[in-house]
């Protein structure tokens, strides 16, 4: 997923335990460094999720750090 100045629509789901986070139809910019996408939801004890999530390249992968804050 990298490209200069190439958009997407993307969503995706993060499954923690028995809930969901929810980054859902956003329109993201692709770059070396990786979009920044923002979760705009999510299930059972996410429910009310918001927040944005920020990928970090470590080697040919992708981690991600999640934190939340209720």
């Amino acid at each position: 997923m990298t490209a200069t100045g190439a958009t997407a629509r993307c969503s995706g789901q993060i499954a923690i335990g028995g809930s969901l986070l929810l980054a859902n139809d956003d329109m993201l910019t692709l770059s070396d460094a990786g979009p920044r996408t923002p979760v705009n939801g999510g299930t059972e004890i996410y429910q009310h999720g918001r927040g944005l999530l920020t990928p970090k390249n470590v080697g040919n992968n992708t981690d991600f750090t999640i934190k939340v804050t209720y």
